[in-house]
């Protein structure tokens, strides 16, 4: 879960406050309405682990991979890429190679 950070700090708070309410109903939402959340108390249910068709959920989460979403995150990745070229490639000096990519990741980050 994640709330905007140029939302309004009221607004944070209460997407925050809801974000947490939500997060603590795992089991009954899966148990009155269906929705499975990734909450462990879920994969402990009766209701869960009686239907063997559940475990897809739980098969497909340990296979997963999950990028942040940070504003820019590719761009970021594709930087420090570039900056390990430089060093390990190039033979670059690893501090001036570092101080482009606080440059560049400065730049990506400030476009955010």
């Amino acid at each position: 879960m994640m709330v905007n950070a140029n939302a309004p700090p009221e607004r944070q708070e209460a997407a925050w406050r809801f974000a947490a309410f939500y997060a603590s109903q795992g089991e009954a939402l899966f148990e009155e309405a269906g929705l499975f959340t990734t909450v462990p108390a879920v994969q402990e249910l009766e209701s869960y682990t009686s239907d063997g068709s559940n475990t897809i959920f739980t098969d497909e989460l340990d296979k997963a991979v999950f990028s942040p979403r940070v504003p820019g995150f590719n761009e970021l990745g594709d930087a420090l890429a570039r900056a390990r070229d430089r060093i390990v490639i190039n033979h670059e000096d690893a501090s001036a190679a570092l101080g482009e990519l606080e440059a560049e990741a400065s730049t990506i980050l400030g476009r955010f």
